[in-house]
């Protein structure tokens, strides 16, 4: 019984999506907490004390909810951040704790590094190890962006390489589009954009390849927090509801 829940577990985190909240990575005017999840440069474009929390529950299923917590707090010369994770149940957990720091080189270039302690437990299997991960962000115009990312490239278990470009036809719209090489599997390319008609009201939405699935969501903002609503579908496993709530300094 145990080998079925742990071969089942691997299967869905093998099709799991990329967290849904991380939008706004190749942008000046986007950039929120959870973007530093794709590219920890990102964190350079946060300018004032931010905190967020998401939620989710993969594919319907209590055994497969995901939380997390993002953090940052600018300082005189760039950007501290911190990040806390943790994913499945009882007989099989993930866990991440983290701390990244990024800066500005110049007026175009961000630049970032991420170290995460991250943790695998089931019954009589335990593992744990440190991950590095950094990445660069080039706005090579006003409505132009691109990076890199390189996540874990010399330790165990997952590597994974990203770039990506994001373009910005004006303060209301951005398109991203960003393909993702993980070491032994085909090249993944994702799509998302965010549409702000208001401003304090959003939508967001995207697709992506290797696995399948699309996602969509809207947010609104109370004062200082950000409120999101956002849902997923795989092809072959389903539905995946989440919720983030980010509070910035005013």
């Amino acid at each position: 019984m145990l080998a079925i829940v742990c071969s089942l577990c691997a299967l869905l985190l093998l099709a799991q999506p990329p967290r849904l909240p991380s939008i706004g990575v190749y942008s000046l005017k986007f950039t929120e907490v959870f973007s530093a999840d794709r590219n920890p440069a990102a964190l350079a474009g946060i300018k004032k004390y931010t905190a967020g929390i998401y939620a989710e529950r993969r594919f319907m299923l209590k055994e497969m909810s995901g939380y997390a917590l993002n953090g940052a707090l600018p300082v005189a010369s760039g950007t501290i951040g911190i990040r806390i994770k943790q994913f499945g149940f009882s007989l099989y957990k993930e866990q991440m704790f983290g701390a990244g720091y990024a800066l500005p080189l110049g007026e175009k270039l961000k630049a970032g590094i991420h170290l995460d302690y991250n943790m695998q437990r089931a019954p009589q299997f335990k593992e744990a190890g440190m991950i590095a991960e950094c990445g660069v962000l080039w706005q090579i115009a006003e409505r132009v962006g691109l990076g890199v990312n390189v996540f874990n490239p010399t330790g165990k278990g997952l590597k994974l390489y990203t770039m990506g470009v994001g373009y910005a036809p004006s303060s209301q719209l951005l398109i991203e589009a960003e393909c993702r090489k993980e070491e032994g599997r085909p090249l993944s390319t994702l799509v998302d954009g965010i549409y702000r008609p208001l401003q304090r009201f959003w939508l967001l939405g995207g697709f992506a390849t290797q696995p399948v699935y699309q996602f969509a969501g809207l947010g609104f903002l109370l004062r200082n927090m950000r409120i999101g609503i956002i849902g997923s579908r795989h092809q072959l496993l389903g539905f995946t509801p989440g919720i983030t709530v980010t509070w910035e300094a005013e």
